[in-house]
């Protein structure tokens, strides 16, 4: 595992999870258009991707 050299790698949790709370993806949504794919790349647990689903 590739950590910051400060961060002892014991010390991550497998719940050190970081979520974008959906409401941040929908006032980005609203204020930026996107076209074409969008790609995720810290897909996770798909949070960003559930609610870009709703948007067209």
């Amino acid at each position: 595992m590739v950590t910051n050299r400060r961060l002892q790698a014991s010390t991550i949790s497998s719940t050190d999870k970081h979520f974008t709370p959906s409401w941040a993806t929908h006032s980005l949504l609203q204020k930026e258009k996107f076209h074409g794919l969008i790609w995720e790349p810290a897909c996770g647990d798909g949070w960003i991707s559930d609610v870009i689903k709703g948007y067209s």
